[in-house]
């Protein structure tokens, strides 16, 4: 299997609460991989 890393930039700015995946999971688009409380 290929392993791909991408950097993604936040359409808002804050603080993050949540991590939703671990390092080497596989993830679907759409899928929420963390959670930012807005400033």
């Amino acid at each position: 299997a290929m392993k791909m890393e991408n950097e993604i930039e936040a359409s808002t700015s804050g603080t993050v609460v949540a991590i939703n995946v671990q390092k080497g999971d596989s993830v679907t688009p759409d899928e929420s991989l963390l959670e930012i409380q807005p400033n």
